[in-house]
């Protein structure tokens, strides 16, 4: 469902820019695809709302590639050398493929090629003049100030940051003031313009070298009040520098040239942040750059949509935020890319100060992978959905003490928790796709120690978990855990029916399957359900809460089922918390099998709330 869409789309576009009379259709293209990269560009903040956020990128990709293929379309070339021009289409897609899927996981260490793509397709666009060039001007220096406030002013803090580029809006303001003798304004307002930048700029200046003073911390490590009277000065003036910025851009080009009106866009930018931090002084925080950040660059985008290239340079500084903001809060240890994704460790404080010890954080895209705190007397402490508390840590302890040595399979790694929920005596076989997280996580010199320090004899198998386990003697474990369905793309073929029944086939006589069923967007436990019903497999599920800990993802909210080949095995279950597991009748329905697998029924009932009401039926009004 992921990639059909897309191509569908992609395909669409080669239809329409290729078919007859469609001259007034690439007009609207052009017009729409800068606002569609705008709405693109500003979703990114907003991905939390991830219908919203992946509706307004597949728009943004359609207009993209459609105003791409209408200029393939005008340049080809007469009848007589047609092959020859579809020829090289294809393999323009041919090399294109190649790089994206060869190429870009090998010199890239995130999706770099993506923003590098998008505003490639705006040098596609035709040049067109506009109405006012002065603004275009100053709204491209505004986008160009956001890159440096992202590359060199972001690490001193939201605070400092404002300031300092409010400081160079000032030098910036009094510049074009005094260098834009030649605009067509009345002189009264040119000399207007230059003592308001003038005050401004003496007021800026003695607001930031006194900060201390005037900006007084209340509660909170970013809520303030500002003292006054230097607040409405600020204000005063700011909004005085904007009016005067704002009024020049949108007059005449005059001989002056572009310098005016870059230090225009710098003035405007700077003016913006500084009305922005005095109106919103109690929510003081690095969402109040990104935010305002990505709506000067939407802006920016809309304007210069006439000139392709600065065009293509404000996406790129609009990126920039993007990547800079996901990169914020923490020492990234490590980032790499492989072909299943981008891989990240980040180091944060483990307690939200900076007395307490580090926490070290895996990343697989925005989803947590695991964490393990830094210190030998904490490292072993498992964290995350694997906390002794949680449902899934329960679950595995369960397992494995039901016997005096057990035999444990895990699908899916992460940082190795589990071997630290393990006796010495316990037997551990890991099944992982990906290499990197086995680089990161299992082998010598990697950024987490699990493995090392408490099964340091586990055995790795590198490849398919289904094609791999398949080849172990059944019978051979006593808790098979599948951890792979907590990332945003799961790999659907490890719940069919076919697969539970052979990690069944795979378990002890005492043994369980253990499924982590935790996610963000698909129903999972109830396509489980469905699974187990068709298998007459027992089951019993739990979700809990998060675990209450002194330390940052401690212990994280998880839904966990367990599966086995007989009642009795589950009634003798040591549990910790037996009451609060559960046993799901399945919703009607065709289970998921390797001839079927609907993605977007279980898309549809976790965005419906119908899984939800399906297992807590005393919440709803009527069964869904």
């Amino acid at each position: 469902m992921l990639w059909v869409i897309p191509l569908a789309l992609y395909l669409l576009t080669f239809v329409i820019a290729f078919a007859r009379g469609t001259e007034k259709i690439g007009a609207v293209a052009r017009f729409i695809h800068p606002v569609a990269l705008a709405l693109l560009v500003v979703s990114y903040y907003a991905s939390s709302e991830w219908p919203l956020s992946v509706a307004l990128i597949l728009v943004g990709f359609f207009f993209s590639a459609l105003v791409c293929h209408f200029a393939l379309a005008r340049s080809r070339p007469a009848a007589d050398r047609l092959t020859e021009f579809y020829l090289y289409v294809s393999l323009g897609g041919v090399v294109g493929g190649a790089f994206a899927a060869l190429a870009a996981p090998a010199i890239f260490n995130n999706v770099y090629e993506y923003p590098l793509a998008l505003a490639a397709a705006c040098l596609f666009r035709p040049r067109a003049t506009h109405l006012m060039p002065r603004l275009q001007d100053a709204s491209f220096a505004a986008a160009v100030a956001v890159g440096v406030v992202a590359l060199v002013l972001a690490p001193i803090g939201p605070l400092g940051a404002t300031m300092v580029m409010g400081a160079l809006g000032a030098a910036a303001s009094m510049i074009a003031a005094g260098w834009g003798g030649g605009d067509n304004r009345a002189a009264t307002l040119r000399y207007a313009a230059l003592a308001a930048s003038a005050l401004h700029a003496l007021v800026v200046l003695y607001v930031a070298f006194n900060s201390g003073s005037i900006f007084t911390h209340a509660t909170g490590a970013n809520a303030f009040t500002i003292a006054q009277p230097w607040g409405a000065a600020l204000m005063a003036t700011s909004f005085a520098v904007l009016v005067f910025a704002v009024h020049a851009t949108v007059q005449p080009r005059t001989a002056a040239g572009r310098v005016v009106d870059f230090a225009h866009g710098v003035a405007i930018f700077s003016a913006v942040l500084l009305l922005m931090l005095i109106l919103n002084a109690k929510r003081l925080d690095a969402q109040f750059l990104t935010v305002t950040s990505l709506a000067i660059c939407a802006l920016a985008i809309f304007l210069n949509r006439g000139r392709p290239l600065l065009m293509a340079g404000v996406v790129l500084a609009a990126f920039l935020m993007v990547f800079i903001e996901d990169a914020r809060g923490g020492r990234i240890i490590t980032q790499e890319r492989s072909f299943f994704g981008i891989m990240r460790t980040r180091e944060v404080p483990a307690s939200g100060g900076s007395d307490g010890p580090l926490e070290r954080i895996l990343l697989h895209g925005t989803t947590i992978h695991g964490a393990q705190l830094l210190g030998p007397e904490l490292s072993r402490l498992p964290l995350t959905y694997y906390n002794h508390n949680t449902a899934l840590g329960e679950a595995i302890l369960a397992g494995l003490l039901s016997g005096e040595r057990s035999r444990l399979a895990l699908i899916g790694l992460g940082t190795g928790s589990t071997a630290c929920l393990m006796r010495s005596e316990d037997e551990l076989t890991i099944y992982e796709i990906d290499p990197a997280i086995v680089r990161l996580s299992a082998r010598p010199g990697g950024d987490f120690t699990y493995m090392s320090q408490c099964q340091p004899n586990a055995r790795v198998e590198l490849g398919d978990a289904r094609l791999r386990i398949a080849e172990a003697p059944d019978g051979a474990f006593d808790v098979i855990v599948v951890d792979a369905f907590s990332s945003d793309a799961i790999p659907a073929h490890l719940l069919t029916r076919e697969a539970v029944a052979l990690y069944l086939r795979k378990s002890s006589e005492r043994g369980v399957v253990v499924l982590h069923l935790s996610n963000r967007n698909l129903a999972l436990v109830a396509e489980a359900a469905r699974v187990a019903r068709d298998l007459r497999a027992p089951t019993l599920h739990r979700v809990n809460g998060r675990v209450n800990t002194p330390y940052l993802y401690g212990g994280l909210s998880a839904s966990v089922m367990i599966v086995a080949r007989s009642p009795e095995t589950l009634a003798v279950l040591p549990l910790a918390s037996r009451g609060e597991w559960r046993v799901l009748e399945a919703p009607p329905g065709r289970a998921w099998s390797d001839d079927y697998i609907n993605v977007p029924r279980a898309l549809w009932e976790q965005l419906s709330g119908a899984e939800d009401c399906w297992r807590n039926p005393h919440r709803c009004d009527a069964p869904r």
